[in-house]
């Protein structure tokens, strides 16, 4: 192809001064900082002309050459090109979106719109475990790229979704470092750790400025009283985007994409090399080899999720464990759930209630950390921000005595789901379901 500069081809550069001067938003400022930067590579006069941030450009520059004018939305690409807007494409065999654990779900008046969910990758009791864990993995990081410009962008359901990404994909590398290289997979694990405490912090405030809005909205006409620390969260939410974009940005973010797409070569190549064999006495009937080198989904993962209930039920030795330790016992809950989903389609149809009562439980104790982390942060505020400019407390304290009395009803409703995940009953359940592999 033909290119006007040493950046742009021509249809490139006709798309994006169309864009430029027709669409609405950031797509605008995009296409205006790629023509600045095609035509001079200096960043800094792109984002004069275009009014993004130089962190902001870096990032798009940086995706354009990757990903070109896929950057922009599939409806705005279809609509400059002068064809018919395509239907929005289905995720693929995606699993279903974490619960936002947010405190205000239960709210009167507030409808809490439930996701469908949607198909996983198809993984088989026969295959070897690098082949479904390759599967695992190279969905997740699609869904992760896919989810990475909103993300950046601060659109609030992007960073959740993307840090539930995050989240999967570390649970599925716990699950693969029996099966590939310890010096492989710590610097990967190191990243994702760093990227989710990044987008952790941006997601946290977002669930307590939220909590924080709603409840205002529910006072008398005129309410005023939280604006101060409505104005303070959203200043520590903007802080805390920032240091997001500059991550994503960051050079160290684009190795890890890097090193993890090499990896995922790596592990599709191993999946291969476990598989080349369908002749002999450890042939499957779907035509994979399962040697005693190369396990099988069957042989080892009702171990590993009957130990991770194990690890769970560990709580119970705790009488009254503290916030701190509901928050630990809801991510072991969380990888258990994690194992679950990942092999429902072996596990079948009646693994889905056990899934849904994981969550339930997980949700719970979400909403329980989030109240008790808001009111910290309340308390704190008030110390630093009221009373030394002497502001009117009775809101305030209005305000920190709900979340408080919140706080206080999740954890003493907590025992009542505690007894019944881990009685026998649901023991039982989870052993013939783990039998049946």
């Amino acid at each position: 192809m033909t290119r006007t500069t040493g950046h742009l081809t021509r249809e490139e550069e006709r798309v994006l001064r169309a864009i430029a001067s027709g669409a609405d938003g950031t797509d605008r400022q995009r296409a205006q900082a790629i023509l600045s930067w095609a035509s001079d590579p200096d960043l800094d006069r792109a984002a004069q002309a275009s009014g993004l941030r130089l962190a902001q450009v870096r990032y798009w520059v940086a995706a354009f050459q990757r990903s070109r004018l896929g950057i922009f939305p599939q409806a705005l690409m279809a609509r400059e090109r002068g064809q018919p807007a395509l239907p929005a494409p289905h995720d693929g065999p995606a699993q279903a979106a974490e619960p936002r654990g947010e405190p205000h779900k239960g709210d009167a008046g507030v409808a809490v719109k439930k996701k469908a969910r949607p198909r996983r990758p198809r993984i088989r009791a026969t295959d070897p475990m690098a082949e479904a864990l390759y599967k695992i993995l190279a969905f997740h990081f699609a869904r992760l790229k896919k989810l990475e410009g909103a993300a950046f962008e601060a659109d609030e359901e992007a960073v959740h979704d993307m840090r539930v990404s995050i989240r999967r994909l570390r649970a599925a590398l716990r699950i693969a470092r029996p099966f590939f290289r310890r010096k492989v997979l710590r610097p990967l694990q190191a990243e994702m750790q760093t990227t989710a405490q990044a987008l952790g912090a941006v997601r946290d405030l977002d669930v307590i400025l939220t909590h924080a809005l709603r409840y205002a909205e529910r006072q008398s006409a005129g309410e005023d009283g939280l604006k101060g620390w409505s104005a303070a969260l959203q200043t520590r939410r903007a802080d805390a985007h920032r240091a997001l974009q500059g991550h994503l940005a960051a050079k160290r973010f684009v190795r890890f994409r890097k090193n993890f797409e090499a990896f995922l070569w790596e592990a599709k190549g191993a999946a291969r090399a476990k598989t080349d064999s369908p002749v002999g006495p450890y042939a499957d009937p779907g035509g994979l080899a399962a040697t005693p080198d190369a396990p099988r989904v069957r042989d080892v993962i009702p171990v590993a999720i009957w130990t991770q209930y194990g690890t769970v039920r560990a709580y119970e030795a705790l009488p009254k464990p503290s916030i701190e330790a509901l928050h630990a016992l809801r991510i072991e809950i969380k990888r258990f759930r994690y194992l679950l989903e990942f092999f429902e389609s072996v596990l079948g149809k009646r693994a889905r209630p056990m899934i849904e009562f994981a969550i339930r439980t997980q949700d719970h104790l979400g909403r329980l950390h989030d109240t008790w982390v808001a009111a910290g942060m309340l308390r704190t505020y008030v110390a630093g921000e009221v009373l030394s400019q002497g502001g009117d407390l009775t809101r305030v304290a209005a305000y920190l005595s709900e979340l408080q009395a919140e706080t206080e009803t999740l954890r003493t409703t907590f025992p009542e789901i505690w007894q019944e995940f881990i009685g026998r009953p649901f023991r039982v359940r989870l052993a013939k379901l783990l039998s049946r592999m």
